[in-house]
């Protein structure tokens, strides 16, 4: 299984720095529709926060297709504070521009 490589495996503990446990493998379709609802919508994940996700497109990925967008870590809690984010649900686009 490509998530067990030794290669990959060696570059994920030295980011972390600690010993990896391979927790679990969630495979997700997703049409690019440019709709921005459910999972799509910004959202607050809540695995701990040493945390490695890998992302592999089977398609090109464009600005209508929707990228993946993250908040980076130095600023989340200031993010969560100027959105009132505390009850864990999905945040609008319209809120986040």
């Amino acid at each position: 299984m490509w998530a067990l490589e030794s290669r990959l495996l060696n570059i994920v503990e030295n980011y972390i720095g600690l010993p990896i446990l391979y927790q679990y493998f969630a495979l997700r379709r997703s049409i690019a529709d440019g709709q921005y609802m459910g999972r799509r919508s910004w959202h607050l994940d809540m695995e701990d926060r040493r945390t490695i996700k890998i992302i592999i497109y089977l398609n090109d990925v464009n600005s209508e297709g929707g990228p993946y967008q993250y908040i980076p870590r130095k600023i989340t809690k200031s993010a969560i504070k100027q959105l009132n984010y505390y009850n864990l649900g999905y945040i609008s686009e319209e809120k986040i521009t």
